[in-house]
């Protein structure tokens, strides 16, 4: 059995339980969580029948979560994470059988809505269940955040400035922008991470993966584009990250590639295709999103980011102190061994991932010593539950851990962000084979 069907059997299981111990409201959102396991799975169906048969199942637990919230007295027949989308209609009448739910949980999605559009045909439905399984939760925390205090004051800046009210009373217009570009394993998702927690105490948090938006037929990257922004205009105030965004929406050449899919995300990003009467504001939607790759973007879309563009790179000496503190909290280790181990030159250049995994090699190296017999094991039972041996960590560990973990960020890789963020125009020389 795979991972995603290990979590749909662990979700229906809690969601079951619950049930038969009357726990309606708790029952209501595992039943949630099942369904949003089963729009994972669906995703990795090999067959068109197996994907239709687990989308059946998502909403049958949907339907289940629905009954739940009933009985819990909370009056609201919610879909994924508060919605439903089922064309109006009677059942038997052609029109999508129950009425589906609207963004707020009652009454039905309107007419002109993308939502009531796709309703009814298998591809719609798909990218439906795939925009709503988008919907994440993020247990980061600003404080989980090491080596970047000055960025991170940045972001909380951006954000602020983004939902305060201006001294006229009105509210912010339309949504507000963040690009994160940097070097991978640098830490843009964990800080966009920090961010949607911030924000979704109070809203929602949407992190679609990018097979979630690209289609596979004409027009369907552009529905679920637009899509994702209706759901999230939804539920505002709310966050949309998009990762990798360069993949998406590459510079165009010569007017092509990509314009359309491009063009659909510009205008969600400008609020232009909003929908109501005109009189209202448009409801507050941030849009961020992430690159390895700042250059490939077309200009269009980085006009939209204007000065809301955050470089995030290696940090210092005194920041990876701080990063491998956070990472060996639970470890025993002297600060002096910290201090000559983030001072240490080797470690110039390490992103945080570089750093996580140097820990992480430290910390083996050190249980395998503590525990020569570990692997003289017969059968896993052996040694399934006992409890490690450790002791401090000491340089030595570090020093071994070195020869397996070399920094990725190099001094031309450093150079080449940093001449973009002075130029947007620069473009890395291709290196030489």
């Amino acid at each position: 059995m795979n991972g995603a069907m290990q979590q749909v059997v662990a979700c229906r299981e809690k969601a079951e339980s619950l049930k038969a111990a009357k726990e309606w409201a708790a029952a209501a959102a595992a039943y949630e969580e099942l369904a949003r396991a089963w729009v994972a799975a669906a995703g990795l169906a090999t067959t068109a029948s197996g994907r239709a048969d687990r989308l059946k199942a998502h909403q049958a637990a949907l339907d289940e979560a629905a009954a739940c919230r009933k009985k819990a007295g909370t009056g609201k027949n919610v879909g994924a994470q508060g919605w439903g989308w089922r064309k109006k209609g009677k059942k038997g009448d052609g029109g999508g059988g129950q009425a589906g739910e609207g963004p707020d949980g009652e009454g039905e999605w309107p007419d002109g809505s993308l939502h009531a559009q796709l309703a009814g045909d298998d591809i719609g439905e798909q990218i439906i269940a795939q925009i709503h399984g988008s919907l994440r939760t993020s247990g980061v925390t600003w404080n989980d955040i090491g080596g970047q205090e000055k960025l991170v004051e940045d972001l909380k800046t951006i954000l602020a400035q983004a939902v305060m009210t201006r001294p006229d009373g009105s509210r912010p217009y339309g949504a507000g922008q963040i690009l994160m570009v940097g070097p991978p394993g640098t830490g843009k998702t964990m800080l966009v991470s920090a961010m949607a927690n911030s924000i979704s105490k109070a809203g929602a948090f949407f992190c679609p993966k990018l097979a979630d938006i690209k289609g596979h037929y004409v027009g369907m990257t552009e529905k679920a584009i637009s899509l994702l922004f209706e759901t999230a205009r939804a539920k505002a105030p709310s966050m949309v990250f998009i990762d990798e965004v360069d993949c998406l929406c590459r510079a165009r050449d010569g007017g092509t590639g990509g314009s359309g899919e491009l063009g659909v995300l510009l205008a969600e990003m400008d609020g232009i295709n909003a929908k109501g009467d005109g009189q209202g504001e448009v409801p507050f939607v941030l849009s961020a999103a992430a690159t390895n790759a700042p250059w490939a973007l077309d200009p269009a879309l980085m006009s939209r980011f204007s000065g809301h563009v955050v470089l995030v790179g290696a940090a210092d000496a005194p920041g990876r102190r701080q990063i491998l503190a956070k990472l060996l909290r639970k470890y025993e280790c002297a600060g002096e061994v910290l201090d000559w181990l983030s001072a240490d030159e080797r470690t110039a250049g390490f992103s945080g991932r570089d750093l996580e995994s140097l820990a992480k090699n430290a910390v083996q190296a050190m249980q395998k010593e503590m525990n020569p017999e570990i692997g003289k094991w017969e059968d896993i039972g052996e040694v399934q539950g006992r409890v490690q041996k450790e002791r401090p960590l000491e340089r030595g560990d570090f020093e071994k851990a070195m020869g397996l973990v070399k920094a990725s960020i190099t001094p031309e890789i450093a150079a080449d962000y940093e001449a973009w963020i002075r130029d947007r125009s620069y473009k890395p020389k291709k290196k030489q084979a």
